[in-house]
């Protein structure tokens, strides 16, 4: 359900560029072109916040460690992660132990993960290309 969410959003979203690209090229290949542009996209920021975390993965732990041992007295420590001493002193390494667990577990079941990236992109396509059409039906049923 997450996922027809995330493709409805971006429909809505991307429709007016939808709209201005069938006016010089047929909808159907707009919509595949702008599917294809998101897909370019989503990679593209993918690979940007891996190649800035892995360049800067010393920096963010000595700032995360401070900020744990900075609310560690406070009263937002019950919203914190705990971490053992020996965590806290090799924060870079915890964060990427802690990436890796979060990455595994996108993976866990990788048939369930590519049925929802699949079915991300099928619906994209399709509410870019029927989206207008689904929206003035929509809205002259509930208006009546």
């Amino acid at each position: 359900m997450t996922v027809f969410v995330w493709a409805v959003a971006l429909a809505v979203a991307l429709m007016p560029l939808h709209r201005w690209l069938s006016r010089r090229v047929k909808p159907s290949l707009s919509a595949l072109l702008i599917t294809l542009g998101v897909l370019l996209a989503i990679m593209l920021f993918l690979s940007a916040a891996t190649i800035v975390i892995y360049n800067e993965i010393d920096y963010i732990g000595t700032m995360v460690s401070t900020l744990v041992e900075g609310f560690s007295t406070t009263g937002l420590a019950g919203f914190l992660p705990s971490f053992t001493a020996a965590q806290l002193a090799d924060m870079p390494e915890t964060l990427i132990q802690m990436l890796l667990d979060t990455i595994l577990s996108f993976t866990a079941y990788p048939a369930t993960l590519l049925l929802q990236v699949v079915i991300l992109f099928l619906s994209l396509s399709m509410l870019l290309y029927d989206g207008e059409q689904v929206w003035t039906t929509v809205t002259r049923k509930l208006s009546s």
